[in-house]
């Protein structure tokens, strides 16, 4: 099974991911998925070379200046999504066939899960969401983090109130992180017993 983990920046999605992780569970992250593919996989370097060539050194590609040249230059990060996310999705796929087996459950977690259709390769979505004013609050401790960027991102993103209209289950990220983390282990199971 399944089991898609998304949520807005900020949203406390990393945080539960690393939890869902320590607890043993088999977590497919496209955050780690996409940062392997600017270090090993020359084709993206190579893409983010043509659009941006100050980002990359020694034949990979520095996110943090990616970042700032996608702030200043937004109108770039179409061309740049068109051709990055099909190998991110093509790499998350190549993760799951090599556990589908072994693993009974497998978790994705991915910001952009939908605008992505990666949501297409989960029996089950699970949304974590946030106000704004919280997720910049958490955001903005995050170095080298603008409101600019943040509003860039969030912008790219689905509002809350869409990703939680399109997923199977929703959870606040209000509360503490360990009464979060028991709704989602509560939503996985539910997720489960659907199946």
């Amino acid at each position: 099974m399944i089991i898609g983990l998304t949520g807005g920046i900020a949203g406390g999605k990393s945080t539960i991911t690393k939890l869902l992780r320590a607890d043993g569970f088999y977590v497919i992250d496209a955050d780690e998925v996409t940062a392997q593919l600017y270090q090993t996989n020359q084709t993206a370097v190579q893409i983010v070379q043509k659009l941006c060539a100050d980002c990359v050194t020694n034949d990979c590609v520095d996110r943090a200046r990616l970042a700032d040249c996608l702030t200043h230059h937004p109108n770039l990060l179409p061309a740049l999504e068109a051709v990055i996310h099909p190998l991110i999705l093509n790499e998350i796929q190549k993760c799951i066939a090599l556990v589908a087996r072994q693993e009974k459950i497998i978790i994705l977690s991915a910001p952009i899960l939908f605008e992505t259709n990666a949501h297409l390769m989960c029996d089950c979505v699970i949304c974590l969401y946030a106000s704004v004013r919280k997720r910049w609050a958490r955001a903005k401790m995050r170095p080298g983090m603008t409101r600019e960027k943040f509003e860039l991102l969030r912008q790219r993103q689905l509002s809350d109130r869409q990703r939680i209209r399109q997923s199977d289950k929703a959870v606040s990220t209000h509360t503490s992180i360990q009464k979060t983390y028991q709704k989602v282990r509560r939503s996985i199971c539910d997720c489960m017993d659907q199946e």
